[in-house]
């Protein structure tokens, strides 16, 4: 939400926001700047945006939240109770894998480019 509203200057399509506003409240979605929707997101979410008081720093955010999310995945995978826990940790690091591997075919696309590109992204 925060790429399409202050990175990309456009508003979220009407059920994209209805969708997003039951997900994270209504304070974040009237915001007026990435500072303050940041600081309205909660400590649930707002670690998200740590940092990223700059739209031009949403891709770092980005790339942080995505290595949260295969971090915590993994962290699920060890576990060995019976329950959701293992398989929701599955499917957060084969979408972390599915994102590198995007990036990268992206960037092959493009006729390659510096490998510390790439890295940053993944």
């Amino acid at each position: 939400m925060a790429g399409e509203r202050f990175g990309a200057g456009r508003d979220l399509p009407a059920a994209a926001s209805a969708r997003a506003e039951r997900l994270l409240g209504a304070a974040p979605m009237d915001a007026s700047t990435l500072p303050v929707m940041a600081a309205r997101l909660g400590r649930d979410a707002g670690w998200a945006l740590d940092g990223a008081d700059d739209p031009a720093e949403l891709w770092r955010a980005e790339a942080r939240c995505w290595s949260r999310v295969e971090r915590d995945g993994e962290a699920l995978l060890r576990g060995s109770e019976f329950g959701a826990g293992p398989a929701l940790g599955a499917v957060a690091v084969l979408a972390a894998d599915a994102r590198r591997v995007r990036a990268a075919l992206e960037t092959a696309a493009r006729g390659g480019g510096p490998a510390g590109a790439y890295d940053a992204v993944a």
